[in-house]
């Protein structure tokens, strides 16, 4: 009976990692992620507190875990698609330990959190987050959840044609 119940669980455990991997991130979320490391590291970051104390900012690696761990809290809550605040959520955690302050954060008493917190407050999801696609006369766009189609003559007039929230699309 035990050995049966152990290889359910671990086939159980395979379809989900399977599950969490086929999870979708929009073009605009991993941009989001990429534009938080970024700004982790001295070199490249608009913001203050990273110059004066980080020595080296996260790798790669911290966002490949954001995305896993985001694509598994998207799942948790019911999802089947990551979102801004998924990796908001997850980014302090999995970057503390992936940034390195020097030696000013140090003799300041100035913590990870406190750099990455500030940065996260401040890094923003952009305006049009992603153009999905242009044809037949009609633009789509991802602007704030909500998607937007306008046509070819409403362009030049910023008329509206179809709003709704992109959470509604079925995929």
């Amino acid at each position: 009976g035990g050995q049966f119940l152990k290889r359910l669980v671990e086939a159980d455990i395979l379809k989900l990692q399977t599950l969490v991997r086929d999870v979708p991130v929009a073009h605009h979320v991993q941009d989001y992620v990429v534009r938080l490391l970024q700004s982790t590291h001295p070199e490249s970051t608009t913001f203050d507190a990273v110059k004066r104390f980080i020595k080296f900012g996260s790798s790669p690696r911290g966002a490949q875990a954001i995305i896993l761990g985001s694509k598994i809290r998207a799942l948790m809550e019911g999802r089947y698609h990551v979102t801004a605040e998924d990796l908001k959520k997850l980014a302090l955690p999995i970057l503390r330990h992936r940034v390195l302050p020097n030696y000013y954060a140090e003799s300041d008493n100035v913590t990870n959190d406190q750099i990455l917190s500030t940065m996260l407050d401040n890094v923003a999801v952009s305006d049009i987050l992603d153009v999905m696609t242009e044809q037949n006369g009609l633009k789509w766009e991802v602007r704030d959840g909500l998607v937007r189609i306008t046509t070819a003559d409403e362009i030049t007039g910023s008329h509206i044609r179809r709003f709704f929230d992109i959470n509604d699309l079925q995929v």
